[in-house]
């Protein structure tokens, strides 16, 4: 199940908002938040040998310039992870792979296949555990 949570966090810095947090041939997973009213930002990510947050704010509450987390805390994040990784070079962050599934089965059998239970069974069990019931 840890998979299925490195792969939506891999895909926040590949595809997402997280995309000033890349550094080249390394997997970096995270998530970047950003405050109400810009007060504050935020980036957490990690590769398989590292895990860094970064936050940045006023002590006082009173917002930002439109700074979000997926900009300054990522560009900051990328600028410690940096060095990080050419002292201890990580290797690829374990990556989910979905079973195939015929669509048959899911459209026509879903309560006679078991797989395709167990699939969306277990997605199920997942965020239940991270949210709760």
């Amino acid at each position: 199940e840890y998979l299925m949570m490195n792969e939506f966090l891999l895909s926040t810095v590949e595809y997402g908002t997280g995309k000033k947090a890349r550094l080249k041939g390394v997997d970096i997973a995270g998530k970047t938040g950003t405050s109400s009213h810009y007060r504050d930002a935020w980036f957490l990510g990690y590769s398989n040998k590292s895990t860094v947050g970064i936050w940045v704010g006023h002590d006082d509450a009173t917002p930002m310039k439109k700074v979000t987390g997926g900009s300054v805390p990522a560009m900051i994040f990328r600028d410690i992870m940096e060095p990080l990784t050419a002292l201890q070079p990580p290797g690829q962050l374990a990556r989910w792979q979905p079973q195939e599934v015929d669509n048959d089965i899911i459209v026509n059998d879903v309560e006679k296949d078991s797989s395709v239970e167990g699939e969306s069974n277990m997605l199920t069990r997942f965020l239940q555990g991270l949210f709760g019931e």
